[in-house]
């Protein structure tokens, strides 16, 4: 399984893949690159811990869904898919929620 990250930086939409079994480095790269692609298509802020805790659960549930399937029909690459928007949607929430106050 080859695993594909379009990054959308100069130039744009450069297609980078990754080695067969892709390392943290890279799975990080991809929780960046969901969460940017997140904010864009809802910009709006978390307005409160709750908030962001019930779409971290949206999350959390469609991982749940695929992970609740049968062993030998599961879909690994939907799993990974969605593992990634969970563990983007963990980072807006430290961003937005944790780390609003510390800011600079």
């Amino acid at each position: 399984m080859t695993f594909t990250l379009i990054e959308p930086v100069s130039p744009p939409n450069r297609v980078v893949t990754a080695p067969q079994c892709p390392d943290e480095d890279f799975v990080a790269a991809e929780v960046v690159h969901e969460l940017k692609r997140a904010r864009r298509l809802f910009p709006g802020p978390q307005h409160s811990a709750h908030e962001g805790f019930a779409v971290l659960m949206e999350e959390v549930d469609e991982v749940w869904d695929i992970v609740k399937q049968n062993q030998k029909r599961r879909d690994n690459a939907a799993l990974r898919k969605e593992l990634i928007q969970t563990a983007a949607m963990a980072m807006r929430m430290i961003i937005k929620i944790c780390d609003k106050d510390n800011r600079v």
